[in-house]
C-alpha cells in the first residue's frame, strides 16, 4: 500500500514537470513570435552600424550604368556644336564642361538625348557627363570628348618661289616650299601636297610657258584655311 501511494505521488510529480514544461516551450514559442522579428531587425541595423554603413543602404542602392556621348569633331571652327548620345531613360543627365557643370535635363523615354547649340570656349573644350536617379544613386563619368575651338586659319610660309619670280631656260620645273602648323594639309592649285610631322612641304611642278598663278592653301583639323598666291612667269 505504501509503494502504491509512493509511485501515485511520483506520477503526479511528473505529470506537473510535463505541464511546466509544455508551458515553457509554447512561452518561448509565442515570445519569438512577438518580438524575434524586431530582434532579428535591431541585430541587423547593429551589424550595419558595426560596418560603418547606414541602415538599408543596399536596399536603396541601384545600379546605373554612365551615360554615352557620341563622336564629336575633334576641332571646329564654329563656336556651337551640337552633342547627341544616350542613357538611361528617366534619369537625370547632368553634363560637364571644362569642369563645370553646364546643363541638367530628364534623358527622354528612347534613352537618347541632344544638346543643341553647346557654345565652346576658343581652344580645348572638355565634355562629359553623368546620370542620377533622384535617389543619391549616381553613375560613374562617361567617356570624355575632347573639341578644340579655332576660327583662325592656319600659321603658313611660302619660302619659295618670291613673288614675281622668271624660270628662263629649257627646264621648266619648278619646287614649291614652305611651312605650315602640324596636322594641317596642303594644296597647290587644288593638288595635295605631302606635308611633313613638323608642317613642312615641297612640291614640284612643270610650268607653262608665260604667266602662271599658284595658289597655296593650307586647311587645318578644323577647317579653316589661309592661302598665299605667288605669280611666276616660265620663258624659255
Amino acid at each position: 500500500m505504501t509503494v502504491s501511494r509512493y509511485d501515485r505521488i511520483e506520477d503526479r510529480r511528473a505529470k506537473k514537470r510535463l505541464y511546466y514544461a509544455i508551458a515553457g516551450i509554447i512561452g518561448v514559442l509565442l515570445f519569438l513570435l512577438l518580438f524575434g522579428v524586431r530582434i532579428l531587425i535591431g541585430f541587423s541595423v547593429f551589424v550595419d552600424w558595426i560596418r560603418g554603413a547606414p541602415p538599408q543602404q543596399q536596399q536603396q542602392s541601384a545600379l546605373l550604368l554612365p551615360p554615352i556621348l557620341d563622336p564629336a569633331p575633334e576641332a571646329t571652327f564654329s563656336a556651337h556644336i551640337k552633342i547627341t548620345g544616350s542613357a538611361q531613360a528617366d534619369t537625370t543627365l547632368i553634363v560637364y564642361l571644362n569642369e563645370k557643370e553646364f546643363k541638367k535635363m530628364t534623358v527622354p523615354a528612347e534613352g537618347t538625348f541632344e544638346l543643341e547649340d553647346v557654345a565652346l570656349q576658343k581652344g580645348e573644350n572638355v565634355m562629359s557627363a553623368k546620370i542620377t536617379d533622384g535617389k543619391e544613386n549616381m553613375s560613374q563619368l562617361s567617356n570624355v570628348l575632347h573639341i578644340i575651338q579655332k576660327s583662325e586659319g592656319p600659321l603658313m610660309e611660302v619660302t619659295s618661289p618670291d613673288d614675281g619670280k622668271e624660270v628662263v631656260g629649257d627646264d621648266s620645273r619648278l619646287t614649291i616650299e614652305g611651312k605650315t602648323e602640324e596636322e594641317s594639309s596642303v594644296t597647290v592649285n587644288g593638288r595635295f601636297v605631302v606635308v611633313n610631322a613638323d608642317g613642312a612641304f615641297h612640291y614640284t611642278i612643270n610650268l607653262s610657258e608665260g604667266e602662271t598663278i599658284l595658289k597655296i592653301v593650307a586647311t587645318d583639323v578644323a577647317g579653316n584655311k589661309s592661302q598665299i598666291e605667288r605669280r611666276v612667269t616660265y620663258r624659255r
